[in-house]
This record gives C-alpha cells, structure tokens and sequence, in this order.
C-alpha cells in the first residue's frame, strides 16, 4: 500500500479554516475539561454584534448556555463582529445567528464552535472535538438554526402546526392521501406538501455533526428565521407523515428520491437509546450518517465518537487514511485476545462484527481515498452505491449463513494486512455492464430505459447458465429470486408466491414505464423492491455455471469467495492468497453454508490488502 499521506484537499482545508479565522485574542484553556462560551451583549437592529469569550469548566449540574447546532455556510460571505474588544471576522451565516439570538436587555450565553474553539489550534480543536458530547449534553438548550425563514419555511411551519393539532386531538393518527382534507389538511397535490420536502431538505439535516448535537440534548428546538418548534414536535410531525405513507405519494409526485423523515426518526432514535445509557452500534451508525455532509472527511468518525464506546481520540493532525485505518483496526481488535469482545460475543456475533467491516468497505461510491486505503478499511468519505445488506441492525434483512456459523483464525499483519480463512469457491466468467445508481428514480423516463437495459442484459447472462442450474432448478426461477437477493422487502425468505409477483410488476413496469402502474400501489417499498435491489449491483455467471448478483464493479476473473463466519459470499480480486475485497453478493445455491460444508474445497488463508 502506499505511503499515507496528508492530502492537498486536508492542507486546503486547513488553509481556509485559518483564512476565515478572525483575529479573537484567545487565552489558552487552562484546563482539559474547559471549554469557552460566548457572551452576546444586547442589541437590537442593525446595532453591532457585540460579545466576549468566557472561559468555563464542565462540571456536573452545569445549565448556564445554551449551544447552537448550525451550517457554518459560505465561508467567502463573512460579517463583521466585536469579539472580546476586537474586529472578528466571521460567517455571514453565524453573523445572522447571533443577531437572532440575541436579545435587548440582558447577556446571552452561547457555545458556538466557530468563535469557542481556536480553529487554527491543531491541539486545541482535538481536545475539544473530545468534549463536544459533553458540551452539549450540558447546555441548558441546544438551538438548532437552520437558516432565515422564506414563504416555504412559513407554510412548512403553518402546516407542521396544523399536524401537531390533529395529533394532539387523536392519537397515532393515519394521513392518506384520500382523507387530508377531510381532516382539515391541504389536499396531498398542494404545494404545502412541497414546502414541507424543502424544508426538510435543508443543508443543516445532511450535515454529519448535527446528529451527535441533538442526540446528546436534553432539550432541543428547531429555529428558522422568526419560526421555532421544539424537536420532539418536529419528530411527532415527520413520524405522522412517514408512518402513514404520505411520505412515499409524495416523493413520488414531487420527483423526489427522499423525504428525510427517516434520517430524522433514526436520530431520534438514538437519543432515546442515549437517555437509557444505550450505545449503538458504531459501525451501522457511520453507515447511516455515510452521506451526510463534512467539510473534513476525518469529521466522518469525529463527529459521531462521543455516540460510541469506540475509546479513539480525535487527532486532527492525522491525515483522513490514517483515522479511516486506526478506527478499522480498533474495530478487529475488540474480538481479538484482550479485546472487549473477546470472551463476550459468540464466534457467530464475532463473525457478524467483521463482516460489519468488510461489508462497509465493499459498499463505496467512489475511489477518492481507497487506493490509499487496505481494501477491508471502509473510506468513510465515500458515499454509498448500493443498498447495504446484513450489516449491523440490518442483519435480520437476509436469512442467509454462507459462511456458517464461527469465525475462522483472523490477525491484522503489517498494519495493513488482514488476515481470514475461507474457501475459494468459484470465479467469474461472465457480468453485466449498465449501471443503476441509488439516484435512478422509477418515476424518472431517462432512468426507466436505464432500468429497462440492465435487465434485458441480465435475461441475455441468464440464457449462458447451463439447464438445469447446478441445484436441479429451472434457470428462469433461479434469475427471478437473484434478482431480489432471494428475499421480501421485510427479510424474510422469500417464497414462490412472492417473487412471481415481484417479477410480474417488474415486466409491466418495463413495458410501460410507471405511469401505467396503479399509483397508489406502486409507491409501497415491496413494489419497489426488485429494482432498487439492483441498483449499484450487476448479475454476473460463475465458471461452475451458478448465477449471482454482485457489486458493479464485479469483473471476470474475480473470484466468488465464501469466508468463515461471514453471512455472505464476497468477490475478491487478485491470487496466490491475496486480494482485494470488492463487496458482498448473492449466488443462488450457496446462500446457507453449502460451500463450508463441501469437504472437497480446502479452507484457505486468505490475506486482505
């Protein structure tokens, strides 16, 4: 692998952190468990912003400020302040939070990480990254601005309200797009819906940070421009709307892949597993919080540190390959001799923690730093290009135990190197080659002939399979429950029954496009399912003539590999006992432990790089 190395973008970064940094005359903190909040002097109008820098130690009990949870926003539009007696310089975005804020007769104490933490103090922001669980969790109220309000923030908050007085009368009620304005709520095609999309679309609910900003709150509420919520309203108002389904008609009609509700009830699911001292699983919630937005990739596992039990300290001075490799190999090492896991998970759970890893690694939508990476260390700076199966809480998603049921001998050599056991199964001889992204929506006319190529090029590989399949199974049954990873929408196994009607509304979608479905069905997960199953994979045909469905960058020659423990088979690339991890895939007659059990393929090392 080649040497790690601190990459232009990092030094570009720092460079504009330390470009925008105001001239504040800062103290260093006297101790490590201190931090700084602002106090905003009154004002009032186009009167100067004026504040001074208090420095505070984190003691139990403490409720004296409250912090702010933010986008900085464009850091080339700043205002000017008067901080501690002197011109500061910053965002115009903060500039309009603390005129907000602040209030006519009396101090405001704010934590704001802009103006409390030096950022052009390498040291000083890794000591502080390490108290921001602490810092908010402390604060009397966690302000959360999402930016000025405009004629679509005003309707989003009228109907927000309207939606908390009909929960407030009726519990658990049940919006459908047949009975909203009977209830007294705009009609579903009316724009207030759209508004509603928009403002959930905000940059502040994609930004990474924010999700250990409220989680560790006690209290929350939501700011735009003169309108205000609390959090646990605005939650009561997106559970009503995505657990009814609304959420689904109106992704659909308005073009939009996501509303973000869901983003948003996870959040706050966590908090709830917080309150009860509950950590969650640290891998799944990095894969959940992938695509959400940091101005520093290393900010990917900062930001959510203080969530875990992960006992990792935040090094700014590290370049991102180097925390991507450091958080990996903690992660191997708690199932390890001396590990927390060591003697408390089952050899079945220890494998299921490795293939947590492996799995995130495969699943990248970009090869930004993985060329600087070992192929098993996932780049968390990547998005994601497909669905993720059978990774943390997602387990329960597929049936499946290729690998059987105990991990095999695994060691981390050379820093870079893992090492695993497992059977080299079989190798690739024939995969597709269009591709479907998570972006391509069913509702969209250029994506529906996309949909339409990929699987009319999967029926052309299917016809290569040799009759019968390797099974005794008709080829024809064998590519339907491929296509589907041999599952429902809900992760059971899926039956005959099943994956007839999922093939049958894929072949009237592809003959028609979505208009001709019946609206209100077709908008439902399961009817969805087959295609979005499909998206970021291909269908590939192996040398001993099995079908699968693999990661798209799956090529021949790759070799199909089934590795002890690991729930699913995997495609490496390369030989003589190394490779490269490319993904997990789905083969069609290997799915629950045939291949471990085949005492004719020998158990090999197999080495990861």
């Amino acid at each position: 692998m080649p040497r790690l190395r601190v990459f232009s973008s990092s030094l570009q970064r720092r460079l504009t952190s330390e470009s925008l940094k105001p001239p504040v005359p800062y103290k260093a903190l006297e101790q490590d468990s201190s931090t700084r909040v602002v106090q905003l002097k009154p004002g009032s109008g186009s009167q100067s912003i004026i504040c001074n820098l208090e420095e505070i130690l984190l003691v139990d009990e403490i409720k004296k400020y409250d912090a702010v949870s933010y986008t900085w926003g464009d850091l080339k539009k700043t205002r000017s302040i008067i901080c501690s007696g002197s011109e500061v310089s910053v965002t115009a975005h903060l500039h309009g939070i603390l005129h907000r804020l602040r209030r006519h007769d009396t101090d405001v104490a704010l934590w704001i990480d802009q103006l409390c933490i030096d950022q052009s103090n390498v040291e000083e922001r890794s000591r502080q990254v390490q108290l921001m669980e602490k810092i908010y969790n402390k604060a009397q109220s966690v302000v959360i601005w999402l930016g000025d309000e405009d004629a679509g923030s005003r309707t989003a908050f009228k109907l927000a309200r309207e939606i908390l007085a009909l929960d407030a009368k009726q519990a658990n009620i049940v919006l459908q797009r047949n009975n909203l304005e009977s209830l007294g709520l705009p009609g579903w095609k009316s724009k207030d819906w759209q508004a509603l999309i928009h403002f959930l679309k905000r940059p502040w609910f994609k930004r990474v940070w924010v999700m250990q900003e409220v989680v560790v709150s006690s209290h929350a509420m939501v700011v735009c421009g003169s309108e205000s919520i609390l959090w646990d309203d605005l939650v009561k108002v997106v559970k009503c709307v995505e657990y009814s389904g609304q959420s689904k008609s109106l992704t659909a009609m308005y073009k939009s892949n996501r509303l973000g509700g869901s983003d948003i009830i996870y959040m706050d699911d966590i908090r709830e597993q917080q309150k009860q001292a509950q950590k969650a699983n640290f891998l799944y919630l990095l894969m959940k919080c992938r695509a959400r937005d940091a101005t520093d990739p290393r900010d990917k596992v900062f930001a959510l540190l203080g969530l875990s039990y992960y006992r990792i300290t935040p090094d700014y001075s590290k370049a991102d390959p180097e925390v991507y490799l450091e958080l990996a190999t903690y992660h191997v090492s708690q199932v390890l001799p001396g590990g927390r896991w060591k003697n408390t998970l089952s050899n079945l759970q220890k494998a299921e923690w490795i293939a947590d890893l492996l799995f995130s690694a495969g699943n990248s939508d970009s090869e930004h730093l993985q060329s600087h990476l070992p192929s098993w260390v996932p780049d968390w700076s990547a998005g994601i290009e497909r669905q993720q199966y059978g990774i943390g809480e997602n387990r329960s998603i597929h049936p499946y135990r290729a690998g059987g049921d105990s991990l095999g001998e695994i060691e981390i050599c050379h820093k870079t190197q893992l090492h695993l056991s497992g059977k080299l199964f079989d190798t690739v001889t024939m995969v597709g080659t269009a591709r479907l992204s998570l972006e391509d929506g069913m509702w969209v006319k250029k994506h529906h002939r996309t949909i339409s190529a990929w699987f009319e090029e999967s029926n052309l590989i299917a016809n290569y399979c040799p009759q019968p399949y390797p099974t005794g199974e008709p080829v024809g049954e064998v590519l339907k429950r491929t296509l589907i990873f041999g599952k429902t929408e809900r992760g059971e196994e899926a039956s005959r029954e099943y994956v007839d009607t999922q093939y049958i509304m894929l072949i009237n979608y592809l003959r028609g496009g979505w208009s001709c479905m019946d609206f209100g069905a077709f908008h439902e997960p399961h009817s969805q399912q087959l295609v979005n199953t499909a998206k970021g994979r291909i269908l590939m045909l192996t040398k001993r003539g099995f079908l699968g469905l693999a990661p798209w960058r799956t090529r021949v020659g790759d070799t199909v590999c089934v590795l002890q423990g690991v729930p699913l088979p995997t495609i490496l690339r390369g030989d003589l006992g190394h490779f490269k991890f490319m993904g997990e895939c789905f083969v069609h007659g290997i799915m629950k432990g045939q291949v471990m059990n085949d005492n004719s393929i020998p158990i090999e090392n197999i080495v990861l790089k």
